[in-house]
């Protein structure tokens, strides 16, 4: 859930970073696409001592943004791959010994995958602290399928347990990422 709210607000960073140009060379929106409110307020006075960095900083943050829109759709697919696979856990059309080997062979190469792009990405000074954050929520949540494949495989609940600890801190972690996307993106009047 929280990576859908996270990907829509970095859509709308995205659109309201990249939106507020207002320049004469814009294309013009097509009549089946609906303009973001975020395009339509203007652009805020600079400020004398921030008239050289804001615009800079501003394109910087758009550009990481669309570098890691695509990491986090991954990330939400492998989100619903794993839903996916444990309701037909629950289902009993899968195993657990086959539920684990699923997660040990898709889910967690692809979480690995999503953290090692996410580490090549250089973000801009205001993103770094919600990249280490990014990439703190995978790293826990890793530990955790690790956690619940072994106890998927060794019958032991207490496993579980440890394993919903780690996705619990991967939670917090993702509303932390998702605060800090929140408070990054620009408002009106700021």
């Amino acid at each position: 859930m929280f990576k859908k709210v996270l990907i829509g607000v970095v859509a709308s960073a995205i659109l309201a970073l990249t939106g507020c140009g207002g320049g004469s060379n814009q294309a013009p929106a097509s009549s089946n696409q609906q303009q973001s409110t975020a395009t339509n307020v203007p652009a805020p006075e600079p400020t004398p001592s921030s008239s050289q960095s804001s615009p800079t900083i501003e394109a910087e943050t758009a550009e990481y943004l669309l570098k890691i829109t695509p990491i986090f759709a991954d990330i939400e697919k492998n989100n619903t791959n794993f839903e996916n696979l444990r309701q037909q856990a629950a289902n009993g059309t899968l195993s657990g010994k086959d539920f684990a080997q699923k997660i040990r062979d898709e889910i967690l190469p692809s979480y690995a995958k999503s953290s090692e792009q996410l580490s090549g990405i250089n973000p801009p000074s205001s993103m770094r602290e919600a990249q280490d954050t990014m990439i703190k929520m995978i790293t826990k949540n890793n530990q955790g399928m690790n956690e619940f494949i072994a106890a998927l495989e060794n019958n032991d609940l207490s496993r579980v347990t440890v394993a919903n600890g780690y996705f619990a801190e991967a939670s917090a972690l993702d509303q932390q990422v998702a605060t800090i996307f929140q408070n990054a993106a620009p408002t009106p009047g700021k």
